[in-house]
């Protein structure tokens, strides 16, 4: 099955197209470790083969206002993972920066 990573709108979001159907996957962050993130890719919705980019992009674009797996961080307005979070409002960069966090 030859494979090749054909869209990706964000480093934690790709569109993985094969022969038969593309996937769309998203990168799940954890820390078992501290300063050592883990990134697990999950695939979140398959499309039909023949999928043109836009019905990809649209695909795309849901999957980051889902805040299942992305939320915006309220100070730098980057959309980040949830395990680049460091709550609901601020992102871990932001937290050490203004709120006085140390990760």
């Amino acid at each position: 099955m030859d494979t090749n990573k054909s869209f990706s709108k964000s480093s934690y979001i790709h569109a993985d197209r094969s022969d038969f159907l593309i996937r769309i996957l998203v990168c799940k962050i954890s820390w078992p470790h501290p300063r050592k993130p883990k990134e697990i890719w999950e695939e979140v919705e398959s499309l039909e083969a023949g999928a043109d980019s836009q019905v990809i992009e649209e695909s795309i674009n849901r999957l980051l206002k889902n805040k299942q797996y992305f939320l915006s961080c309220l100070k730098c307005k980057k959309v980040l993972p949830l395990g680049h979070m460091h709550d609901d409002n601020h992102c871990h960069v932001c937290a050490e920066k203004f709120l006085g966090v140390v990760h």
